[in-house]
């Protein structure tokens, strides 16, 4: 099979986060899979995971046109490793794969009705395989994704955020994995100022949002009052039992012989929590790692505490304390046994003296958060000149390869003259300044010159020593 794409390797999962945000467009909810053949739960979390990941590669360009004017009609291969693809659907049965070979295998089979309901010419409707291929071979995912479906999983229209890891984490079966992001379009139209939110869905509607199953002309679960007991209701029981945004009722009515169902979202009590630990995911597990580290009872409790960006820092602040006192008594008859205890105590107590120096901590913050980011560019810059130099040279040396002989004494002689003119150009570069230099005299530095000289060996002080061709003809 080939693949024309750029293969990216999709091995960017940083360890220590515990939240990973996915847009899901109006579109791409609306998906509807062709469900002769119904995901499995392992399935929903695997097409999650390569969601987010071509997401991810997508946020390289510097807007989602660029990124599909680059692609343009050419598929995509992503490449995710084991290790991180585990990780994005919290598969823990590590000493067999052959579950998971078999499900993601199985996403090739995957069809799929899409329509974007926009009007007139910009409708878009049709069927299409969801992808070409995928695969988990030698510890590596592979799947390739056509241009239909990149434009639907990378797309701005009507989009909600889902957070596939705790998704994976909290969500076990199939039909709660599809009812989750369902839910969460709605309860994206919830104002701010308010914290309830009411809808109605038509049984259909629901029944192939969910994936539920249809085959012979029918669904699995005929009657409606069948479909809400074994699959509607232990959905929403799951939804619920997780520490989501919001908490779910159902109810089945029925209109004129039509089934159809009401929904109620209620603003879960921990929003504001979760809103920070997904926009602080490295330093809320941290923070986490280190209330467990401590043995604290209900470490979770207090983690939800975290409402606020002063709350993250006053913890970030109470943690500073704690481990500066546990190493400090480390080993002396003062030193602290009960950890968790001493946490709770310095939360209790040191309250005030944050507010006192609340400013000096933000502005100690801003500080180094400008310095990282400062050392951040720094490295992005050396990256990119070292990629540029390795591609540049793998060029030229394929091309020095591939020339006979006589071609080569021709560089090389041209190299030479060069050289001889850029070791006067590095006297005038001294003396004037390279801007003067190169605006008086033309100094300039070629790809080649820098190339060969490198390739050689040649230093600029060979150059400048040099008083014959003959002594550089003896440095090839």
């Amino acid at each position: 099979m080939t693949i024309d794409n750029d293969n990216p390797n999709m091995e960017l999962l940083p360890r220590a986060v515990d939240s990973l945000t996915v847009d899901k467009s109006h579109a791409d909810i609306h998906k509807l899979i062709v469900s002769t053949k119904p995901m499995t739960a392992t399935q929903k979390k695997s097409y999650n995971a390569v969601h987010w990941a071509l997401q991810s590669y997508a946020n390289r360009w510097p807007s989602q046109d660029k990124f599909h004017s680059h692609f343009r009609e050419k598929n995509i291969a992503l490449q995710i490793s084991r290790q991180d693809f585990l990780k994005l659907i919290n598969y823990r049965n590590t000493n067999n794969d052959k579950p998971l070979i078999n499900a993601v295998d199985g996403l090739t089979d995957l069809k799929v009705n899409f329509d974007n309901k926009l009007p007139g010419p910009e409708r878009e409707f049709g069927s299409t395989n969801l992808f070409i291929h995928a695969s988990m071979r030698k510890g590596v995912v592979t799947v390739v994704i056509p241009p239909s479906t990149r434009r639907v999983l990378v797309s701005a229209k009507e989009a909600t955020k889902i957070d596939i890891l705790k998704i994976a984490d909290n969500l076990v079966t199939k039909y709660p994995l599809s009812l989750y992001p369902f839910l969460k379009e709605h309860f994206d139209k919830l104002p701010a100022n308010e914290d309830e939110y009411t809808f109605m869905v038509d049984e259909n509607t629901l029944r192939t949002a969910l994936n539920v199953q249809f085959s012979n002309g029918s669904f699995a679960y005929p009657a409606p009052g069948d479909f809400n007991k074994n699959v509607l209701k232990k959905a929403v029981k799951q939804v619920n039992a997780a520490d989501f945004e919001f908490k779910v009722s159902s109810e089945l009515k029925k209109r004129q012989g039509e089934a159809y169902f009401v929904f109620r979202l209620t603003r879960a009590e921990y929003e504001e929590h979760d809103e920070i630990r997904k926009q602080y995911p490295l330093e809320m597990a941290f923070i986490s790692d280190k209330l467990k580290s401590y043995k604290l009872n209900s470490p979770d409790s207090y983690l939800k505490k975290i409402n606020s960006e002063y709350e993250l820092r006053y913890f970030k602040y109470l943690i500073k304390i704690v481990d500066s006192e546990l190493s400090a008594k480390k080993g002396t008859e003062n030193e602290i046994r009960n950890p968790g205890g001493y946490f709770v105590r310095v939360y209790n107590g040191n309250r005030e003296a944050f507010e006192r120096h609340y400013g000096d901590i933000v502005h100690k913050e801003q500080e180094n958060q400008l310095l990282a980011h400062q050392e951040e560019e720094r490295n992005l810059a050396e990256q990119e000149r070292i990629a540029f130099m390795n591609q540049r040279n793998e060029m030229l040396h394929t091309y020095w390869k591939e020339i006979d002989s006589e071609e080569k004494s021709a560089v090389i002689k041209a190299f030479i003259d060069k050289k001889k003119v850029l070791a006067q150009h590095a006297r005038l570069i001294e003396k004037d300044g390279i801007e003067d230099a190169a605006a008086n005299h033309g100094v300039i530095r070629g790809p080649w010159l820098d190339f060969l000289q490198e390739y050689f060996g040649i230093t600029d002080k060979i150059i400048e020593d040099s008083i014959s061709n003959e002594t550089l003809y003896a440095t090839f």
